[in-house]
Protein backbone atom coordinates (compact mmCIF):
# COMPACT_ATOMS: atom_id res chain seq x y z
CA UNK A 1 0.00 0.00 0.00
CA UNK A 2 1.72 3.18 -0.84
CA UNK A 3 0.19 6.83 -0.50
CA UNK A 4 3.24 9.02 -1.21
CA UNK A 5 2.88 11.53 1.58
CA UNK A 6 -0.71 11.80 2.08
CA UNK A 7 -2.19 10.88 5.25
CA UNK A 8 -6.00 12.26 5.43
CA UNK A 9 -8.91 12.17 3.14
CA UNK A 10 -12.85 13.37 3.90
CA UNK A 11 -15.33 12.19 1.53
CA UNK A 12 -17.93 14.59 3.16
CA UNK A 13 -17.79 18.14 3.01
CA UNK A 14 -15.61 18.66 6.69
CA UNK A 15 -12.99 21.12 7.75
CA UNK A 16 -9.55 19.66 9.70
CA UNK A 17 -11.44 19.71 12.61
CA UNK A 18 -13.37 16.81 11.81
CA UNK A 19 -9.58 14.89 10.66
CA UNK A 20 -8.54 15.33 13.87
CA UNK A 21 -10.28 13.28 15.64
CA UNK A 22 -8.49 10.45 13.54
CA UNK A 23 -5.03 11.90 13.43
CA UNK A 24 -1.96 11.95 15.79
CA UNK A 25 -2.61 14.77 18.49
CA UNK A 26 -1.05 18.06 18.15
CA UNK A 27 0.15 17.81 14.78
CA UNK A 28 -0.14 20.29 11.37
CA UNK A 29 -2.18 18.97 8.73
CA UNK A 30 -2.30 20.00 5.45
CA UNK A 31 -5.42 19.47 3.14
CA UNK A 32 -5.01 18.69 -0.39
CA UNK A 33 -7.22 16.71 -3.41
CA UNK A 34 -6.42 13.07 -4.64
CA UNK A 35 -7.46 11.13 -7.28
CA UNK A 36 -9.03 7.53 -6.40
CA UNK A 37 -8.17 4.48 -8.83
CA UNK A 38 -11.74 3.76 -9.79
CA UNK A 39 -11.59 0.63 -11.16
CA UNK A 40 -10.02 -1.01 -8.15
CA UNK A 41 -11.64 0.31 -5.63
CA UNK A 42 -15.47 -0.42 -7.96
CA UNK A 43 -13.91 -3.77 -7.70
CA UNK A 44 -13.87 -4.41 -4.14
CA UNK A 45 -16.88 -2.27 -3.43
CA UNK A 46 -20.69 -2.54 -3.75
CA UNK A 47 -21.49 1.26 -4.81
CA UNK A 48 -19.33 3.76 -7.05
CA UNK A 49 -16.30 5.16 -5.04
CA UNK A 50 -15.78 8.99 -5.99
CA UNK A 51 -13.54 9.95 -8.88
CA UNK A 52 -11.89 12.62 -6.17
CA UNK A 53 -11.81 13.57 -2.46
CA UNK A 54 -10.57 16.29 -0.37
CA UNK A 55 -7.73 15.27 1.69
CA UNK A 56 -5.66 15.98 4.72
CA UNK A 57 -1.78 14.44 5.53
CA UNK A 58 -0.36 14.49 8.83
CA UNK A 59 2.79 12.44 10.37
CA UNK A 60 2.85 10.98 13.98
CA UNK A 61 3.71 8.37 16.60
CA UNK A 62 0.99 5.38 16.55
CA UNK A 63 1.43 2.44 19.24
CA UNK A 64 0.82 -0.41 16.59
CA UNK A 65 4.11 0.76 14.85
CA UNK A 66 8.11 0.50 15.90
CA UNK A 67 8.58 3.94 13.88
CA UNK A 68 9.30 6.91 15.59
CA UNK A 69 7.05 8.68 12.54
CA UNK A 70 4.84 7.25 10.15
CA UNK A 71 2.51 8.81 7.71
CA UNK A 72 -1.37 8.70 8.72
CA UNK A 73 -4.44 8.45 6.05
CA UNK A 74 -8.07 8.97 6.78
CA UNK A 75 -11.46 9.28 5.25
CA UNK A 76 -14.71 10.44 6.85
CA UNK A 77 -17.90 7.78 5.29
CA UNK A 78 -21.31 8.80 6.09
CA UNK A 79 -23.42 5.44 6.78
CA UNK A 80 -26.96 4.71 7.79
CA UNK A 81 -28.24 2.71 11.21
CA UNK A 82 -31.19 1.73 12.61
CA UNK A 83 -30.76 4.60 15.24
CA UNK A 84 -29.81 7.42 12.34
CA UNK A 85 -26.79 8.59 10.11
CA UNK A 86 -23.54 8.15 11.18
CA UNK A 87 -20.35 9.61 9.66
CA UNK A 88 -17.64 7.00 10.33
CA UNK A 89 -13.92 8.10 10.50
CA UNK A 90 -10.88 5.79 9.37
CA UNK A 91 -7.09 6.47 9.73
CA UNK A 92 -4.21 4.10 8.89
CA UNK A 93 -0.36 3.90 8.60
CA UNK A 94 0.10 4.23 4.82
CA UNK A 95 2.71 2.41 4.79
CA UNK A 96 2.35 -0.42 7.32
CA UNK A 97 -1.03 -1.60 6.58
CA UNK A 98 -2.54 -0.75 10.08
CA UNK A 99 -6.06 1.15 10.85
CA UNK A 100 -4.49 3.59 13.29
CA UNK A 101 -8.28 4.55 14.97
CA UNK A 102 -11.76 5.10 14.05
CA UNK A 103 -14.52 7.39 15.28
CA UNK A 104 -18.21 8.06 15.00
CA UNK A 105 -20.35 10.63 15.57
CA UNK A 106 -23.70 11.85 14.30
CA UNK A 107 -27.31 10.74 15.38
CA UNK A 108 -26.59 7.00 15.44
CA UNK A 109 -23.24 7.28 17.02
CA UNK A 110 -24.46 6.10 20.67
CA UNK A 111 -25.99 2.82 19.46
CA UNK A 112 -21.81 1.99 18.73
CA UNK A 113 -20.08 0.73 21.52
CA UNK A 114 -16.61 2.44 21.88
CA UNK A 115 -15.26 -1.17 22.70
CA UNK A 116 -16.38 -2.25 19.25
CA UNK A 117 -14.33 1.17 17.16
CA UNK A 118 -11.17 0.65 19.63
CA UNK A 119 -10.87 -3.07 18.31
CA UNK A 120 -10.21 -1.59 14.63
CA UNK A 121 -7.35 0.53 16.43
CA UNK A 122 -4.07 -1.39 15.53
CA UNK A 123 -5.85 -3.89 13.51
CA UNK A 124 -3.81 -5.46 10.31
CA UNK A 125 -5.08 -4.89 7.01
CA UNK A 126 -4.36 -7.76 4.65
CA UNK A 127 -4.63 -5.94 1.61
CA UNK A 128 -5.36 -9.23 -0.85
CA UNK A 129 -8.40 -9.43 1.22
CA UNK A 130 -8.95 -5.34 1.42
CA UNK A 131 -9.39 -5.15 -2.55
CA UNK A 132 -11.63 -8.39 -3.31
CA UNK A 133 -15.50 -8.07 -3.41
CA UNK A 134 -17.01 -9.50 -0.65
CA UNK A 135 -18.51 -11.96 -2.69
CA UNK A 136 -14.85 -13.60 -2.99
CA UNK A 137 -15.71 -14.74 0.97
CA UNK A 138 -19.02 -15.76 0.57
CA UNK A 139 -18.13 -17.94 -3.00
CA UNK A 140 -15.59 -19.32 -0.59
CA UNK A 141 -18.34 -20.00 2.41
CA UNK A 142 -20.12 -21.77 -0.35
CA UNK A 143 -17.30 -23.63 -1.43
CA UNK A 144 -16.97 -24.95 2.37
CA UNK A 145 -20.10 -26.68 1.97
CA UNK A 146 -18.71 -29.35 -0.21
CA UNK A 147 -17.48 -32.61 0.14
CA UNK A 148 -14.08 -32.58 -0.99
CA UNK A 149 -10.57 -32.26 0.65
CA UNK A 150 -10.59 -28.21 0.06
CA UNK A 151 -13.90 -28.19 1.50
CA UNK A 152 -13.05 -29.28 4.61
CA UNK A 153 -9.81 -26.94 5.08
CA UNK A 154 -12.10 -24.09 4.30
CA UNK A 155 -14.83 -24.93 6.92
CA UNK A 156 -11.76 -25.40 9.24
CA UNK A 157 -10.04 -22.07 8.69
CA UNK A 158 -13.74 -20.40 9.10
CA UNK A 159 -14.61 -22.29 11.92
CA UNK A 160 -11.24 -21.18 13.42
CA UNK A 161 -11.35 -17.55 12.24
CA UNK A 162 -14.95 -17.14 13.77
CA UNK A 163 -14.16 -18.52 16.96
CA UNK A 164 -11.08 -16.12 17.64
CA UNK A 165 -13.76 -13.24 16.33
CA UNK A 166 -15.83 -14.19 18.96
CA UNK A 167 -12.95 -15.41 21.65
CA UNK A 168 -12.58 -11.41 23.14
CA UNK A 169 -16.38 -10.49 23.82
CA UNK A 170 -16.64 -13.97 25.35
CA UNK A 171 -13.57 -13.77 27.07
CA UNK A 172 -13.70 -9.96 28.75
CA UNK A 173 -17.65 -11.04 29.77
CA UNK A 174 -16.47 -14.40 31.91
CA UNK A 175 -13.26 -12.14 32.97
CA UNK A 176 -15.91 -9.44 34.50
CA UNK A 177 -17.45 -12.32 36.04
CA UNK A 178 -14.19 -13.03 37.97
CA UNK A 179 -13.30 -9.50 38.73
CA UNK A 180 -16.89 -8.47 40.45
CA UNK A 181 -17.13 -12.55 41.54
CA UNK A 182 -20.27 -13.27 40.11
CA UNK A 183 -21.06 -17.08 40.89
CA UNK A 184 -22.42 -17.12 37.10
CA UNK A 185 -20.48 -19.26 34.67
CA UNK A 186 -22.42 -18.75 30.70
CA UNK A 187 -19.60 -16.77 29.26
CA UNK A 188 -16.68 -19.42 30.76
CA UNK A 189 -18.65 -22.41 29.76
CA UNK A 190 -19.22 -20.33 25.62
CA UNK A 191 -15.55 -19.95 26.09
CA UNK A 192 -14.96 -23.55 26.54
CA UNK A 193 -17.44 -24.32 23.68
CA UNK A 194 -15.02 -21.95 21.40
CA UNK A 195 -11.65 -24.39 21.74
CA UNK A 196 -13.91 -26.80 21.40
CA UNK A 197 -14.95 -25.67 17.88
CA UNK A 198 -10.75 -25.04 17.45
CA UNK A 199 -10.01 -28.12 18.56
CA UNK A 200 -12.33 -30.02 16.22
CA UNK A 201 -11.21 -27.81 13.45
CA UNK A 202 -7.43 -28.68 13.82
CA UNK A 203 -7.88 -32.03 12.63
CA UNK A 204 -8.87 -30.98 8.80
CA UNK A 205 -5.69 -28.48 8.32
CA UNK A 206 -4.48 -30.92 5.94
CA UNK A 207 -1.49 -27.82 4.91
CA UNK A 208 -0.50 -28.77 8.32
CA UNK A 209 1.74 -31.67 9.46
CA UNK A 210 0.10 -34.39 11.48
CA UNK A 211 2.21 -33.04 14.09
CA UNK A 212 1.78 -29.99 14.13
CA UNK A 213 -2.39 -30.98 13.56
CA UNK A 214 -1.83 -33.01 16.96
CA UNK A 215 -0.18 -29.82 18.06
CA UNK A 216 -2.87 -27.25 17.65
CA UNK A 217 -5.62 -29.85 18.68
CA UNK A 218 -3.83 -30.14 21.84
CA UNK A 219 -3.34 -26.66 22.90
CA UNK A 220 -7.57 -26.18 21.75
CA UNK A 221 -8.30 -28.91 24.12
CA UNK A 222 -5.98 -27.83 27.04
CA UNK A 223 -8.11 -24.24 26.72
CA UNK A 224 -11.17 -25.78 26.61
CA UNK A 225 -10.29 -27.76 29.88
CA UNK A 226 -9.12 -24.44 31.72
CA UNK A 227 -11.98 -22.47 30.45
CA UNK A 228 -14.43 -25.15 31.78
CA UNK A 229 -12.16 -24.70 35.44
CA UNK A 230 -13.36 -21.12 34.86
CA UNK A 231 -16.51 -22.03 34.83
CA UNK A 232 -16.29 -24.92 38.07
CA UNK A 233 -14.77 -22.01 40.16
CA UNK A 234 -17.26 -19.41 39.32
CA UNK A 235 -19.90 -21.47 39.91
CA UNK A 236 -18.55 -22.96 43.37
CA UNK A 237 -17.51 -19.11 44.47
CA UNK A 238 -13.98 -20.66 44.02
CA UNK A 239 -12.22 -17.06 42.78
CA UNK A 240 -8.94 -18.28 43.14
CA UNK A 241 -9.01 -21.44 41.47
CA UNK A 242 -10.86 -19.49 38.02
CA UNK A 243 -8.72 -16.53 38.36
CA UNK A 244 -5.42 -19.49 37.89
CA UNK A 245 -8.06 -20.90 35.25
CA UNK A 246 -8.24 -17.44 33.37
CA UNK A 247 -4.41 -17.35 33.41
CA UNK A 248 -3.66 -20.65 32.33
CA UNK A 249 -5.92 -19.99 29.32
CA UNK A 250 -3.77 -17.36 28.80
CA UNK A 251 -0.72 -19.25 28.48
CA UNK A 252 -2.26 -21.54 26.06
CA UNK A 253 -3.41 -18.97 23.92
CA UNK A 254 0.17 -17.62 24.17
CA UNK A 255 1.99 -20.51 23.29
CA UNK A 256 -0.69 -21.49 20.38
CA UNK A 257 -0.65 -18.01 18.35
CA UNK A 258 3.11 -17.83 18.51
CA UNK A 259 3.04 -21.38 16.68
CA UNK A 260 0.30 -21.40 14.69
CA UNK A 261 -1.00 -17.52 14.04
CA UNK A 262 1.36 -17.10 11.05
CA UNK A 263 1.09 -20.34 8.99
CA UNK A 264 -2.85 -20.16 9.43
CA UNK A 265 -3.08 -16.39 8.72
CA UNK A 266 -0.50 -17.16 5.56
CA UNK A 267 -2.74 -19.93 4.23
CA UNK A 268 -6.18 -17.70 4.72
CA UNK A 269 -4.72 -15.09 2.87
CA UNK A 270 -3.55 -17.81 -0.14
CA UNK A 271 -7.33 -18.66 -0.54
CA UNK A 272 -8.15 -14.81 0.28
CA UNK A 273 -9.44 -15.34 3.27
CA UNK A 274 -7.75 -13.14 5.07
CA UNK A 275 -8.99 -9.85 7.43
CA UNK A 276 -9.80 -6.56 5.45
CA UNK A 277 -13.44 -8.13 4.28
CA UNK A 278 -15.44 -6.30 7.48
CA UNK A 279 -18.03 -8.28 8.56
CA UNK A 280 -19.10 -8.77 11.42
CA UNK A 281 -18.69 -12.37 13.20
CA UNK A 282 -15.88 -13.35 10.53
CA UNK A 283 -13.23 -10.52 10.53
CA UNK A 284 -14.82 -7.65 12.72
CA UNK A 285 -16.19 -8.66 16.54
CA UNK A 286 -19.77 -8.29 16.92
CA UNK A 287 -20.27 -6.39 20.72
CA UNK A 288 -22.69 -8.22 22.81
CA UNK A 289 -26.24 -6.18 23.03
CA UNK A 290 -25.53 -3.92 20.26
CA UNK A 291 -27.18 -3.50 17.03
CA UNK A 292 -25.79 -6.15 14.35
CA UNK A 293 -26.87 -4.43 11.42
CA UNK A 294 -25.52 -0.92 13.37
CA UNK A 295 -21.96 -2.33 13.85
CA UNK A 296 -22.05 -3.69 10.40
CA UNK A 297 -23.07 0.15 8.76
CA UNK A 298 -19.79 0.92 10.51
CA UNK A 299 -17.60 -1.78 9.59
CA UNK A 300 -18.99 -1.16 5.97
CA UNK A 301 -18.09 2.74 6.41
CA UNK A 302 -15.05 1.79 7.43
CA UNK A 303 -14.15 -1.07 4.84
CA UNK A 304 -14.70 1.97 2.06
CA UNK A 305 -12.84 4.00 3.54
CA UNK A 306 -9.35 1.88 3.69
CA UNK A 307 -10.08 0.98 -0.15
CA UNK A 308 -10.37 4.20 -1.01
CA UNK A 309 -7.37 5.28 0.90
CA UNK A 310 -5.30 2.16 -0.62
CA UNK A 311 -6.25 3.31 -3.74
CA UNK A 312 -6.20 6.50 -3.82
CA UNK A 313 -2.73 8.69 -5.84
Amino acid sequence: MRFAAVAVLLLLPQDGDVARRVLPDEVKVERVELAVDVARARRALASEPPAKVEAWRAEGRHFASPRESSAWAATVVRVDTPAGAVDVAVSILVDEDLIARVRVSGPGAAKIPQEFLRRFGGLEIDGGALLEPRSTLEAARAKAEGRDAEAAVLRALLSIRGSMCAFHPVHNAATERLRKRERKADEAEALAGLFDDMAKAATDLSFLKEENRKRLREYSVAASGQAKAIADGLRAGDFAKAEKAKEAVGDSCNACHGQFRRPLRSERARRKLGDGYFVVGYDVVAEPGADPKALQAVADGVRRGSVLLSTAK
